[in-house]
């Protein structure tokens, strides 16, 4: 759901007695009303229409946004208000479905020519913002650095170095595939280690602001490291969940940072003939920073 410019929401919550207006006052709506109700409305579909705004209004305020849509919707067809379809837009916001929020918002300002130069600006701003998620672009590519503790042995220090690759499945959702190098100070076999990474799993940005959201990740990862001195090798899956933000720079580039940590199985082998291997579970923690670019 894309965020809501606060001097929009409010009015709908604080003065829905005017009937579909944000702006307008209760004694100013019944000429408004017959100025825009269809030919030949009577007097008992004007109320009609009343009797639903105020219930849409009751539903709205009490969170049951899927029932003030039809009881808006309903008022719309008696009173052709062309307020109200911003009303829907905003339920339908509240439900996290922007495409239909910004259906709705483009109709109402096409449809109301009343809305102030200020306003109109304003509202425009805002259903960029609804459109965005679906007009950015599908595919994003970068790269991430990943200092990283093994907490299991307190005095491995990690680093992996990255690409990662996301497909916007829906919405804020995207599939997530790494592939990197990683290495490791000091492991508990002769020095250090290097090897590879790779992961897959999904990425969900929940938009917090304009250009920031609250980024949840999880990746099932596999990484594999060999000893510089021959001494062993250790490979480790594991599932690796993460919270982080994001801030968008421009349409095609996303900063993130997460805070992440990872869970599960250890091997390693001794490098020698007849050496046993050892399992155990592992975890390793650490913050991780990406620069994304999108391509199409």
């Amino acid at each position: 759901m894309a965020s809501s410019p606060l001097p929009l929401l409010l009015p709908v919550v604080a003065a829905l007695s005017a009937f579909g207006s944000v702006a307008r006052a209760q004694d100013e709506m019944p000429d408004a009303i017959e100025e825009r109700r269809e030919p030949g409305m009577s007097a008992e579909s004007d109320q009609r229409a009343r009797s639903l705004y105020a219930r849409g209004q009751a539903q709205f305020e009490r969170g049951e946004h899927q029932r003030a849509i039809v009881s808006f919707e309903a008022a719309y067809e008696l009173s052709n208000r062309p307020l109200l379809l911003y009303n829907i837009s905003l339920a339908y916001e509240e439900l996290d479905d922007d495409e239909q929020a910004a259906e709705y918002l483009e109709r109402y300002l096409r449809d109301d020519r009343e809305i102030t130069a200020s306003e109109r600006r304003r509202l425009q701003a805002h259903l960029r913002r609804l459109r965005a998620p679906s007009e950015s672009p599908a595919f994003w590519i970068g790269g991430h650095a990943f200092p990283q503790l093994w907490l299991s042995v307190l005095d491995d220090v990690m680093l992996h170095l990255s690409v990662e690759a996301r497909y916007r499945l829906a919405g804020e959702l995207a599939l997530a595939a790494q592939a990197g190098y990683a290495t490791v100070g000091k492991s508990g076999m002769s020095g250090g280690s290097e090897g590879f990474t790779l992961g897959l799993g999904v990425a969900y940005g929940h938009p917090l602001a304009e250009s920031w959201r609250l980024l949840f990740r999880g990746l099932f990862v596999f990484e594999d490291y060999f000893s510089d001195q021959g001494g062993g090798n250790r490979t480790y899956f594991a599932l690796r969940p993460g919270v982080g933000v994001s801030y968008r720079l421009h349409a095609r580039v996303t900063l993130e940072l997460t805070a992440e940590a990872a869970g599960g199985l250890s091997q390693f082998s001794g490098g020698g003939v007849g050496d046993e291997v050892q399992s155990d579970f592992a975890i390793i923690a650490g913050a991780r920073f990406a620069v994304l670019f999108g391509l199409f």
